[in-house]
């Protein structure tokens, strides 16, 4: 076994005697507080109504009397016999290799598709994330002409209250108001 040398303050196993940290700890620390809220979010929105509704299922749940009285495995035993149960827990499992094939698979092979093709990966780039524009273009084209100042649904609103037609778009005071509008319903 090694003995403790003083002049090094490094003891056996290469632990630091010294008082100050060093940057390896701080950086830790700072990335476990900086975990916290994610975790505590976690634990309180995901872990705890699991915890609750374990602990809910072995009562006969009152929501006058919480929790209700005491009837420990009647609940497991009621839905087992229930054949409802085994369709629902069919389509669950349905649903669980649809999400599994679509979900996972499908985008995992098309990015490994992107990245391994070499002629036109540019043009097979720009077909892949078109349709994640389309709707944004979509909207904008919607809003210009929502906002027209010859036709449009604005001029029209505001005429029936006797104000005259604005140019939305190309008045400097209005231009705000008509990118943020959108926001707004």
């Amino acid at each position: 076994m090694k003995k403790f040398n003083s002049k090094s303050n490094v003891m056996p196993y290469g632990i630091n005697t010294k008082k100050h940290m060093t940057l390896d700890s701080k950086r830790m620390i700072i990335g476990m507080l900086l975990l916290l809220p994610a975790l505590a979010s976690l634990l309180v929105f995901k872990y705890l109504p699991m915890i609750m509704g374990a602990f809910i299922s072995f009562f006969d749940f009152d929501i006058v009397n919480m929790p209700g009285e005491f009837i420990g495995f009647d609940n497991y035993i009621r839905v087992f016999k229930d054949p409802r149960f085994y369709s629902a827990l069919g389509h669950n499992f349905k649903m669980l290799c649809y999400v599994l094939v679509m979900n996972f698979w499908v985008p995992i092979i098309l990015a490994i598709l992107i990245n391994e093709i070499n002629k036109g990966k540019t043009a097979f780039r720009l077909a892949y994330f078109i349709p994640g524009c389309a709707p944004v273009i979509a909207m904008n084209i919607i809003w210009k002409y929502f906002w027209q100042p010859d036709y449009g649904v604005a001029n029209y609103l505001v005429g029936l209250f006797g104000i005259e037609p604005q140019l939305w778009l190309n008045d400097t005071s209005l231009v705000y108001f008509c990118m943020h509008f959108p926001g707004l319903i």
